[in-house]
């Protein structure tokens, strides 16, 4: 452990204990540091940099907002565009999904009412990263966990459903709602309808993630120092703590 003393540094600051940080950079570039403690971490350092406490400029009052002009008329275009987004249902799919042989995916959806099960004739891993979509009764957001395997491997029994089609073979006991078929039915039409578009996003996105991990094998990660700027704040008996 070393410690150091008077020194000008700038950067930025970050929360710890019971202690007052801030970030340097929206006070000033540099910081006179009147006391500073290096930790040493091996490969890296830790820095505890005690500076003068900043000084703040005061912020101007912002001019007062009328009500009138919050209160602002919708145009016909707006009202429309209301009208047919609350036209649409809202179904919000947290999805547990297992894909097997890149072809079809066992899925786990919990509702208010109970689990459903099935079987989707879709490789749910095209879908990684459509969080949200629409057709035109239908608004989804998805939250998909996604696991591969192959049925070779594992033994599992995995039935034939051709692409875009499912089947229910689970549900709650109070049986399949009209809702979840709805939403099922629109689900994969809108696959189906936009099949290439998702295929070719996800081979994309595959293709980014096998660069960037090559990228960082052959680039590690140099270790850097963390720097940690603090002040004391004065209480309003005096007393700093």
């Amino acid at each position: 452990m070393r410690t150091r003393s008077d020194t000008i540094f700038g950067g930025r600051s970050i929360a710890v204990g019971f202690i007052a940080l801030l970030a340097l950079g929206a006070v000033s570039s540099a910081q006179v540091i009147r006391d500073s403690v290096e930790v040493d971490m091996g490969p890296r350092s830790i820095f505890y940099n005690r500076i003068e406490p900043p000084v703040l400029k005061p912020q101007p009052t912002p001019a007062p907002v009328s009500r009138a002009a919050l209160e602002v008329e919708p145009t016909a275009e707006e009202l429309a565009e209301l009208a047919a987004w609350n036209a649409k249902t809202d179904v919000y799919l947290f999805l547990s999904c297992t894909v097997f042989d890149h072809s079809v995916t066992e899925v786990r959806w919990w509702r208010e009412e109970g689990e459903y099960v099935f079987w989707s004739g879709i490789d749910f891993n095209h879908l990684r990263g459509a969080w949200g979509l629409e057709t035109n009764r239908t608004r989804f957001t998805l939250i998909l966990g996604i696991g591969d395997e192959s049925s070779e491997e594992t033994g599992a029994v995995v039935p034939k459903v051709p692409v875009g089609e499912y089947r229910i073979v689970g549900f709650p006991k109070t049986g399949i709602s009209p809702e979840v078929v709805a939403a099922l039915d629109d689900l994969h039409a809108c696959y189906m309808a936009n099949r290439e578009s998702f295929r070719l996003a996800f081979e994309a996105s595959e293709a980014k993630r096998l660069e960037d991990e090559a990228w960082q094998r052959a680039n590690p990660p140099v270790p850097k120092d963390t720097v940690i700027n603090y002040f004391p704040i004065r209480s309003s008996q005096g007393g700093s703590r």
